[in-house]
């Protein structure tokens, strides 16, 4: 909210009151379509949970032997 007030950062997008409204109401919005997805989400997870080969500690190996640096990336 102080950056808001300022009119910094992301908020200096959105100016005046009525700009900063339309962004909060945009976040609740956001926000309100994701926990009416969840139950949906959490439904797919366990689905894929059922049926996955390897175990999380087996996927994170995988993930770490096989990653970029930075440096190598960039």
């Amino acid at each position: 909210m102080a950056a808001a007030r300022r009119g910094e950062g992301d908020t200096a997008h959105f100016p005046g009151m009525r700009g900063k409204w339309a962004m909060a109401g945009a976040l609740v919005r956001g926000d309100l379509a994701a926990l009416r997805l969840a139950p949906r989400m959490l439904r797919k997870r366990a689905d894929i949970r059922r049926i996955r080969r390897l175990t999380p500690g087996e996927v994170r190996r995988l993930i770490l032997a096989h990653c970029l640096s930075l440096r190598d990336a960039a």
